[in-house]
């Protein structure tokens, strides 16, 4: 076969060459390391004829490279777009791993989440005889509380309180960014003091004992604690909770307790004018209680309440209830016209009061034993009950027989 029938042979570099028609001739890659080899080689080409266009002095350079239009031109070029890509996934790097050392150094002097149905946060004790259905006393010590379920609490009581105190409540996780940083411009620009807490939060203040604390480390703190309490507890349980917690004057805490003592019925027998006055005070149950009245508490030497105060955030909470679509507009009308303050009772003479009479020294003694027995702050902190080893149908039968003996 004559030589000018055989094909002729391409080098081994002119396998990775295409000519096109115009005369232009291409570099075909024809594996991965060969593309990204060619990728480096075009990089450093275009970076090599930038760099020829710029001045030789250093500072020079700097002002060139600051130059807006210069700058502009770079960052929207695909040079700069991968820049731009390198430089927010460092960023977002570094923000994780922040957030998650604060989290990991904060977290480490926190409490471990107790059960919030438990009762046992600031609740009274309650001492019974040996079998434990007689009552002998229900102590309060300082404050009043009676923690209930959630079936125990009448609807209009919860729509009120997340209507005014959290209304995205049932659609927020356990913090609102927005309220939080509308509360702290607000703050920091010597607005009126706002709060930017969701219900959960709020929870979390009162089970921890923050409400006074505003401190930046311990909103962080709260913050940690309110997402665990979202994680480990349906938002109905978080919101029963609170209710069993939320301060409703200097005594009162909780909804049950606050129902009795100012309406003398249970929380689930509250009206809805009387659920909005009492979804009113904890915003300042110092001076929205009617307790803080010479009126209502007898024992008051001075007149603290801001009655005006307490029934135009009732209504205001009506109203907030009508727009949220738990009740119409009629019914907030209609809550509106009662006359709310003829229904709040007397505070009662003494909390102490009630014993049953002829059993002071079984309580008293009980009272002595737990001191004996428990730290103060587990005392305290009260949801007990309580069971003397006193049968009072026995020492009724056995005081009747003294006195029937010493009569005869």
């Amino acid at each position: 076969m004559s030589d000018s029938n055989q094909r002729p042979r391409r080098s081994k570099a002119a396998k990775n060459t295409f000519t096109t028609k115009s005369g232009k001739t291409i570099k075909v890659n024809r594996s991965l390391s060969a593309r990204v080899k060619a990728g480096r080689e075009a990089k450093a080409q275009r970076k090599a004829a930038y760099l020829s266009t710029l001045p030789k002095e250093r500072w020079k350079r700097i002002l060139y490279r600051l130059s807006p239009k210069r700058m502009y031109k770079y960052w929207f070029s695909r040079d700069g777009a991968i820049m731009a890509l390198k430089v927010a996934g460092i960023g977002f790097a570094v923000i994780f791993l922040l957030i998650v050392g604060l989290f990991a150094y904060f977290r480490k002097d926190l409490p471990k989440i107790q059960s919030i149905n438990s009762g046992n946060s600031g609740g009274s004790i309650a001492y019974y005889d040996r079998t434990g259905t007689v009552l002998l006393f229900q102590d309060y010590d300082a404050f009043k509380r009676i923690p209930v379920t959630n079936q125990n609490i009448a609807s209009y009581m919860q729509e009120a309180t997340v209507a005014v105190e959290d209304k995205d409540f049932y659609h927020e996780g356990a913090f609102n960014v927005k309220g939080i940083t509308r509360a702290a411009i607000n703050n920091a620009t010597g607005g009126s003091t706002q709060g930017g807490s969701t219900i959960t939060q709020q929870l979390v203040k009162l089970n921890e004992g923050w409400t006074n604390d505003h401190t930046v480390s311990r909103k962080v703190k709260e913050l940690i604690l309110a997402v665990e309490l979202e994680r480990e507890y349906s938002k109905q349980d978080i919101l029963t909770a609170y209710l069993n917690l939320a301060p409703y004057s200097g005594l009162d805490y909780g909804v049950q307790a606050a129902s009795q003592d100012y309406f003398h019925v249970d929380a689930s027998q509250l009206t809805l004018a009387q659920a909005a006055l009492l979804a009113a005070m904890p915003k300042s149950p110092g001076s929205y209680s009617p307790y803080a009245s010479p009126v209502y508490n007898p024992s008051a030497t001075d007149n603290l309440f801001d009655e005006n105060g307490l029934i135009a955030r009732q209504q205001y909470i009506l109203d907030q209830m009508a727009s949220q679509g738990y009740i119409t507009k009629a019914q907030a009308a209609a809550a509106k016209q009662v006359d709310i303050m003829a229904q709040v009772q007397q505070m009662p003479t003494s909390h102490y009061a009630g014993m049953k009479p002829g059993f002071e020294y079984a309580v008293l003694s009980a009272k002595e034993e737990l001191a004996k027995d428990f730290p103060a702050s587990v005392i305290k902190s009260g949801g007990w009950k309580v069971t003397t080893t006193i049968d009072v149908n026995l020492q009724n039968l056995a005081n009747t027989s003294l006195d029937n003996n010493a009569s005869s």
